[in-house]
């Protein structure tokens, strides 16, 4: 089973593995986050795999909008990277180390009725939603006690 160990971004930069997958931290105006579900009980930050030869910010743009119909560039939002994780033993990637970044975007506007960005029905995701802080812990309980949640408090100072 894979095993993940968090980081927060600092002068040293990334370790040198490569980068598999990039998930984003999403605040509307009301400080609500935005989650994704493929069943609409396991939910997660929006994110995934770069695909060969995209850059991880094209990645980036292009999972927030297909997962939930936000597009980034478009409402002249920039995520920033707060950390990562290195992920070890994970048997998808012959359990060869790599990294997962993590961002977070402040989006000052009210994002209305979310839904996934593609028609496409190879495209996983089928519920999309923003929640608060407080249900946040509800829905997804591991982030509130992770190193992540914490260095995005330290980050942001509204959690």
């Amino acid at each position: 089973m894979a095993s993940m160990q968090w980081h927060a971004i600092n002068n040293s930069g990334l370790p040198k593995l490569t980068i598999r997958q990039v998930y984003c931290w999403i605040f509307d105006a009301e400080n609500r986050v935005v989650i994704v579900s493929k069943n609409g009980t396991h939910w997660q930050l929006p994110g995934g795999k770069p695909k060969q030869g995209e850059t991880l910010q094209a990645a980036l743009e292009r999972e927030v909008y297909e997962e939930s119909g936000i597009r980034l560039r478009k409402i002249g939002a920039y995520p920033k990277v707060f950390g990562y994780y290195v992920v070890t033993n994970d048997p998808e990637y012959n359990n060869i180390d790599y990294i997962q970044l993590r961002y977070y975007i402040q989006i000052n506007m009210e994002l209305g009725k979310l839904a996934p960005g593609c028609d496409d029905d190879t495209e996983e995701v089928k519920y999309v939603k923003s929640v608060s802080t407080s249900e946040l812990s509800k829905i997804i309980p591991w982030l509130s006690v992770s190193g992540e949640y914490q260095e995005l408090v330290n980050t942001r100072s509204i959690i």
